[in-house]
Order: structure tokens, then C-alpha cells, then sequence
């Protein structure tokens, strides 16, 4: 009796088994999903592979190309939406965006969706609106008031003008200006500038920002003072701009302070017998060594020193080389310029002085790091009325460049034989008051002043190719006074 039970309750088993397997009769429609994708974008796994480069008040157009796995992509049946920095700047297909509100790398994204199924695709990407000043030709003049203006001539918009710029949240640059530079940088967003201001009298006298957007990156003013600041009046008479890195060396009240990372230090060399002072272009230029080596013209005492670290960290000179320089005797002299170089495979700090109706390049020799001598390479007859505005001292190619008039002459750091490197039109306006070589570039920048203008505008620029030594551009007096220049490309 038990197992014709079991029996039974198999054979049900098997009848319901059965029954849940039979062929399914109803009448349904089945319908393959019709999906679609997004190409025509820029796509990758980098960042830098899905940025769209663009300048301010540049219109970026994109036409994505889209495809669905059924028949023609019908526009009609979708909804689209572009989204840039978290806000929503179109609904169509393709996009036509005016970049005139932001700049900066900003976020976008592209979203497709079927109105007939609701499945939604999404594309992200990135722009990186910069200002068409990101790179162009930088003048710093001072207006009649003294007041600091910059301008720039966009190398991005050619057609474009000197125009004004103005550095965010710093509406005054204050007066006296004296300096301008930059320091090229490099990212995927490519290449920009780390720019460098200097006024005497400012809220801050020294400002650097950045190129890609005029923001402020430090301020320095007494407040950044590592000693006491309220005995310390931060004035600047003359600066130095490290060539390869964001500091900043600054002559204040004849003394050396280095400027770094948003501080300004304690006098260097206070420990000074001679109480040294270094005034214009005394601050000599150096290569990377400038934190265990120091060479400048002490303008008080009519001398060249030299100061070395001995065993403390970077500045920290506590062992001069007086007893090198001793005998050479330039008092009286001009100090031009100086700049520590490789010649010949050898170190050498080369310079330039004037007086009377002389030139004299000099050479101070080194066994190793350590100054050991020195040299008068050459003399040279300049008569003492004729204006000399700018030294500069090339390292790649060591060679000197000097503006005199209206001409830009070079010779090599192993003598003094004069050679014109350009020469402006006689009738460009003025002489030139400052230049800058973009070797790398083949551009030289040039700015003139013509001081017979005493009202109005008397300042005008020339850019030059020198590799074919054809004059490029210019503008004749639509500035006031040039204090400096500066070619960032």
C-alpha cells in the first residue's frame, strides 16, 4: 500500500513537470531593443586625450556621429543634452558653444537618450579654455602718474591688438614698476607661463600669477616677512627672476632677501664686515647654483664679491672670496651685467662695466666651484655719451647682447667685438628702452621709447623673426613708458 503511494505521488510529479514544460501558445510580439552609440568625440583613457583646446570667446563647434543598430539614427527620436561645468548649455544634436563665461579646464558631457526605451548613453570629456594672453608679447610700462600698467599683444589672436590685461583681484599694480618675466611651465594642457611682476610701491610689490587664467599663485608684501615684519619695509629696488624655477631674488634697501614659496627671508649675508650694497643690475645672473653661490657688484664698495655656503643649507653664505677680488679695482665703473657660464667646458663668471669713454669685459676663473682668479678679457673704446639700456648674456649660445640707440649689437663672452644684431628703421620711433630673446623662438621682442614725447603716448613695439631678420609686427606709440618686456610664446 505504501509504495503504490509513493507511486502515485511520482506519476503526479511528473504530470506537473510536464505540464509546466508544454510549448507556450499565446500570441506575443517580440522586438529586438534598438540600441545606438556615440563616436565622432574626442574619446581615450587620458585626460589629455579627451580635451578640447580652445581660447577665450572661441566658438567650439562638435558634430558627434551617432549610429543606432537598427536602421537610420532619427534624431527625432531622442533627447539630447550637453553639460559643461555642471550646467546645461544645449539641447541638440550637435553643439555650438561660445566659450566666453569661463576658463580653466572645465568638465562637459554629452547624454543621448531614446525617448522609446529610456536607455541613455553618456560621453565625457573635457575644454580647456585659456586666455588669448596665454601666450603673446608682455610690455610693463609706467604712466605719467608712475602707475604700473601691462599690456600684451595675443600670440593666439593674430588679429588681435595690444590690449590692457589686468591680474583677478589685483585692480591696482601700484607704481614704480620695475620688472617683468616668466617661467615657461609644461602639462598635457600645454605649455603656460608662471609670470612675475615687480613695483616698488604696491599692496604687493611682487606678484606672480598664472598665464593660462591672471590668477594670483603668491603675493608677497611685508606680511610675507620671516623676521619682524613691522620693522621690515618691503620696497624693492631691483630683482632677479630664477630662470629655471619660481624664485625670486630681491634687492631691498641695498640688501639680498630670496623670495620663495610665499616667504621673504632674513637679509642674506648679514654677517657682512664690509656692509655691502647692491644696487641696479648688481645682482648678477646665475645658472642653478645660485642657492651655494652668490657673485654680485657691491655698488657701495665698488667691488665684486663673492659669497659661497660653507656647511649650511641653501643661502645660507657664510664664506666670501674678498681676498680672490681683492685687487681688482673697479672703482668708478659702471656695473653692466654678469652672468656665470660654461665656456670652452670651463666655468667662468663673465661681466661687463663702463667708464669714461671704455667698455671692459672681465672674467673671473674658477678651479672647480670656487673662485680662484681673475682676468680683464678685453677693453674697448665707447665713448661715454653713447646710451647702452639693456645688457644680456645668452648661455646657449654665450653670447652678449647689448642695446645701444636704435641697434641691438652682440659679440662673444671671450671679447668685445661689436657686431649689429638689429637694427630698427630710422624711422621707428624712439630708442630702445628694453628687449627680450626668445632664442628658442627666433622672436625678438623690442621696446622703444622716445623721450622727446613729453605728453601722450611715447612708447611703441617691434617684433622681429631673427631667423630671417625681418620685422614681424609693431605698434608705434600706443604706449606709455616701457619699464620692461617680455616675449612668452
Amino acid at each position: 500500500m505504501k509504495s503504490n503511494k509513493i507511486l502515485w505521488l511520482t506519476a503526479l510529479a511528473l504530470m506537473i513537470l510536464i505540464a509546466g514544460c508544454s510549448k507556450d501558445l499565446g500570441n506575443y510580439d517580440y522586438q529586438e531593443i534598438n540600441s545606438f552609440k556615440i563616436a565622432g568625440l574626442k574619446s581615450g583613457s587620458d585626460e589629455a586625450d579627451r580635451t578640447y583646446f580652445l581660447s577665450l570667446n572661441d566658438t567650439l563647434v562638435l558634430h558627434p556621429d551617432l549610429s543606432s543598430s537598427i536602421g537610420n539614427f532619427n534624431p527625432a527620436e531622442y533627447e539630447f543634452s550637453w553639460i559643461i561645468n555642471d550646467k546645461e548649455v544645449a539641447k541638440t544634436k550637435d553643439l555650438n558653444y561660445l566659450a566666453n563665461k569661463e576658463f580653466g579646464l572645465l568638465k562637459a558631457t554629452y547624454k543621448v537618450k531614446s525617448k522609446a526605451s529610456g536607455l541613455e548613453r553618456i560621453h565625457n570629456f573635457f575644454l580647456n579654455i585659456s586666455q588669448p594672453f596665454k601666450y603673446g608679447y608682455f610690455v610693463l610700462t609706467q604712466a605719467a602718474d608712475k602707475s604700473a600698467h601691462i599690456y600684451c599683444k595675443s600670440a593666439i589672436k593674430a588679429n588681435m591688438p595690444l590690449q590692457e590685461i589686468k591680474i583677478s583681484s589685483i585692480p591696482d599694480l601700484g607704481t614704480e614698476p620695475i620688472a617683468f618675466a616668466g617661467i615657461q611651465q609644461d602639462n598635457f594642457e600645454k605649455r603656460y607661463y608662471k609670470m612675475m611682476l615687480t613695483s616698488k610701491k604696491a599692496k604687493y610689490p611682487i606678484v606672480m600669477f598664472d598665464s593660462r587664467s591672471f590668477n594670483p599663485i603668491l603675493l608677497y608684501n611685508n606680511e610675507n616677512y620671516v623676521g619682524d615684519a613691522g620693522t621690515f619695509t618691503f620696497e624693492p629696488e631691483y630683482v632677479r627672476y630664477d630662470e629655471y624655477q619660481p624664485i625670486i631674488y630681491a634687492i631691498n634697501k641695498g640688501k639680498m632677501h630670496v623670495l620663495n614659496s610665499g616667504g621673504i627671508s632674513l637679509p642674506l649675508m648679514a654677517n657682512d664686515a664690509m656692509n655691502y650694497a647692491i644696487g641696479k643690475n648688481g645682482l648678477s645672473s646665475s645658472l642653478t647654483v645660485s642657492s651655494n653661490l652668490n657673485i654680485f657688484f657691491d655698488s657701495k664698495n665698488q667691488r665684486m664679491r663673492a659669497w659661497a655656503v660653507k656647511s649650511g643649507g641653501p643661502y645660507d653664505f657664510q664664506l666670501n672670496y674678498d681676498q680672490v677680488l681683492n685687487s681688482l679695482d673697479l672703482t668708478g665703473h659702471e656695473y653692466l651685467r654678469g652672468q656665470l657660464a660654461v665656456v670652452n667646458n670651463a666655468i667662468g663668471f663673465y661681466f661687463l662695466t663702463r667708464k669714461g669713454n671704455s667698455l671692459f669685459s672681465y672674467r673671473i676663473k674658477f678651479n672647480g666651484l670656487t673662485p680662484s682668479g681673475h682676468e680683464l678679457i678685453k677693453e674697448l673704446p665707447y665713448t661715454a655719451d653713447t646710451p647702452i639700456s639693456q645688457v644680456f648674456y645668452d648661455v646657449q649660445s654665450n653670447l652678449w647682447y647689448l642695446a645701444s640707440k636704435k641697434t641691438i649689437y652682440r659679440c662673444s663672452a671671450l671679447g668685445l667685438d661689436l657686431q649689429a644684431f638689429i637694427t630698427l628703421p630710422a624711422t621707428a620711433k624712439g630708442d630702445i628702452a628694453r628687449f627680450h630673446y626668445a632664442a628658442g623662438n627666433n622672436t625678438l621682442l623690442i621696446g622703444t621709447t622716445d623721450k622727446s614725447i613729453t605728453s601722450g603716448k611715447n612708447s611703441s613695439i617691434y617684433v622681429y623673426d631673427t631667423g630671417t631678420v625681418q620685422q614681424t609686427y609693431k605698434e608705434e606709440l600706443v604706449l606709455d613708458e616701457i619699464k620692461d618686456v617680455f616675449a612668452g610664446l
